[in-house]
């Protein structure tokens, strides 16, 4: 059984959410544009880190807990 991995499938599945994303970045900065950067500079975080990350996780979860820190 090969072990589950973050993957472009994993990732467009992350995308298909992203109007959910940026209303909870516009949460926090107010700004829908600055909120948008911070949803890309996220999704990039999450790719370039994908090989790190445990399989496992809720990768939603995680992307809201990404975003917030951006955020802040």
């Amino acid at each position: 059984m090969s072990p589950k991995k973050i993957n472009i499938q994993v990732m467009e599945q992350l995308f298909l959410n992203r109007k959910r994303f940026e209303r909870f970045a516009i949460l926090y900065v107010r700004d829908s544009a600055e909120a948008q950067d911070i949803l890309m500079e996220s999704y990039a975080y999450i790719w370039e880190h994908r090989e790190t990350l445990d399989p496992d996780i809720n990768l939603e979860s995680y992307m809201f807990s990404v975003i917030k820190h951006k955020c802040l």
